[in-house]
């Protein structure tokens, strides 16, 4: 592959969408739907599978060409599969492959279970320039979902579910979903456009910290609303919900959040103590 200078870019947005599974079409489906209709152009989603065989990966391409993407004025997805042997949980190698598999100059991400509205990245993308931001924000709701074979069931919408307004709230907790920023690669360092692969739980969180900390990072633009983030109601996934901790996965799945905050805290550890420097010096 062709290494492309992240300061000659085409002024668009690569979307990296990682899949772990092939049971979820349908949430799937809907977030490609949620990408062919977005107004800014070109969209060019890179979906980023892990270990699917040769049938798997003919069910994600027929979703993806269910929309015609040129007639949007989008770029055709790419979909590249991650071998996975051992059964790992590879989901920051996922968003580290999707960024390499890029070619545009702004990068967004979207879980396949979530969605964005139509002027999402047209509003993310004019916030960043007009501010000059290497990073800008957009609200997102969350609503709790019960999700069934032939529909997504919303019980209820929860707008107040992430509360923040800059760096120093981000010290103390994460409020913003993955798919809610976008980033500028013409402005940021390819050193620091990675996500740690030894974290398989707060890897956003991680990537945020160190972004954020480095670059202008524009917030206020969190106060419209450009996105979905839907909750599991049925406890799937990784999240720590109506778990039953007797059980060996998801002791195995408390360890690992165990883990990740242990490493979350000793990066703010890090950035407290370098801007503690900075404001003495």
């Amino acid at each position: 592959m062709t290494q492309i200078s992240n300061k000659s870019r085409c002024r668009g947005i690569d979307v990296i969408i990682r899949v772990h599974t092939i049971t979820r079409q349908l949430e799937l489906d809907r977030a490609l739907f949620s990408l062919v209709n977005q107004t800014f152009q070109p969209v060019h989603p890179v979906i980023v599978t892990q270990g699917f065989d040769a049938e798997a990966i003919k069910v994600i391409t027929s979703l993806v060409e269910k929309y015609d993407w040129l007639s949007y004025s989008h770029c055709a997805p790419s979909i590249v599969n991650v071998n996975d042997p051992a059964g790992a949980d590879l989901r920051s190698t996922l968003l580290n492959v999707g960024i390499a598999n890029g070619c545009l100059r702004y990068i967004g991400f979207l879980d396949s279970d979530d969605y964005l509205y139509e002027h999402a990245y047209d509003y993310l993308i004019k916030q960043a320039e007009v501010t000059g931001s290497a990073i800008s924000f957009g609200g997102v709701v969350r609503r709790d979902v019960n999700v069934f074979d032939r529909f997504v069931f919303n019980l209820r919408t929860r707008r107040e579910q992430f509360s923040g307004s800059g760096r120093d709230d981000l010290l103390i907790e994460n409020f913003c979903p993955i798919h809610s920023f976008i980033v500028d690669r013409h402005l940021i360092d390819d050193e620091d456009l990675w996500f740690d692969p030894a974290l398989t739980r707060l890897e956003d969180y991680d990537f945020l910290l160190r972004i954020c900390s480095k670059y202008n990072a524009f917030f206020e633009s969190r106060s419209e609303v450009i996105g979905v983030y839907n909750w599991h109601l049925g406890g799937e996934g990784t999240i720590e919900f109506h778990q039953d901790w007797r059980l060996p996965r998801h002791l195995e799945n408390k360890r690992l959040w165990n883990q990740a905050r242990r490493r979350i805290w000793r990066r703010k550890c890090i950035i407290r103590d370098q801007v503690s420097r900075l404001s003495k010096g």
